[in-house]
């Protein structure tokens, strides 16, 4: 599994069962509620990775560059919740209620970040980038 392209990416919402997740819902192998703060900066960095944003000049996820940076335990650890926590920012109606790209990249944020309000605001960001770039 390699990046992933804009290509690749669909126009409806990835997985929307997952909206109505709650935090303390168990994400992959990470029960949400058990986390501490340094378990959720490790989440936000590895997603952050494993987008590009920062790095890249568009989104390109790629569990290669989150080997590389974290190693292949972090991988096997967080990427399932990554993938998770990806679909629930994609299940945003933002795309179709907002006026523009920036008050969509807002609007599916403030939806997000209600359900998960530890994640830090880079991580946050990062699935913002993702998705106001796929649904420009």
């Amino acid at each position: 599994m390699g990046e992933r392209r804009v290509s690749d990416i669909g126009t409806e919402p990835r997985c929307d069962k997952h909206y109505g997740r709650k935090p303390n819902d168990k994400l992959g192998d990470i029960a949400m509620d058990e986390m501490n703060d340094h378990e959720w900066d490790e989440l936000a960095e590895a997603i952050v990775v494993w987008t590009g944003k920062g790095s890249l000049k568009y989104p390109a996820r790629s569990e290669a560059r989150l080997a590389e940076r974290l190693g292949q335990d972090a991988v096997a650890k967080l990427l399932p919740t990554i993938r998770k926590l990806e679909a629930d920012f994609y299940a945003s109606d933002a795309r179709y209620a907002a006026a523009d790209i920036s008050e969509m990249g807002k609007l599916a944020s403030a939806q997000f970040q209600e359900k998960y309000p530890r994640l830090p605001k880079t991580a946050v960001d990062a699935f913002a980038w993702c998705y106001t770039w796929d649904y420009k």
